[in-house]
């Protein structure tokens, strides 16, 4: 299934007229961060594009700058990503959750059985009740 991007409604005009503009603006972004051993983050990205982390978010619903907005969240997102595996991981994680939408999931089994600990069956085999079939 496709994803419905929206088109444009009446706003003030854009500060850039198209996509390939905007991605040479990203890329400039990424390659001063590089040069600069900085890491890559949605607000530095959006101060360097002076607008809005909202407009940004705009701007992914948007057909023209979609697959471009997309792709900048991404790279991001994975140097983030990377940053997990490092032992001061906890800012990487509220990022991800916060600009990614990366949630915690837990998952808690609630079934009850009583188990043998020696033979690890169960204590108790499950009692079938019968109910006599009623006939009117």
């Amino acid at each position: 299934m496709k994803k419905e991007v929206a088109k444009r409604p009446a706003h003030r005009p854009r500060k850039f007229e198209s996509g390939e503009k905007l991605q040479k603006a990203i890329d400039l972004y990424f390659k001063k961060c590089d040069e600069n051993s900085k890491p890559y983050t949605i607000m530095g990205l959006c101060l360097t594009l002076d607008i809005d982390r909202k407009t940004l978010l705009n701007w992914a619903k948007e057909e023209e700058f979609f697959r471009i907005v997309k792709r900048a969240k991404y790279k991001i997102a994975e140097m983030l990503e990377e940053k997990l595996h490092s032992h001061a991981c906890t800012g990487a994680m509220f990022n991800l959750k916060c600009n990614f939408g990366f949630i915690d999931k837990q998952e808690i089994d609630i079934k009850q059985t009583n188990y043998n600990l020696k033979t690890f069956k169960p204590a108790q085999e499950p009692k079938i009740i019968e109910i006599p079939n009623e006939k009117s």
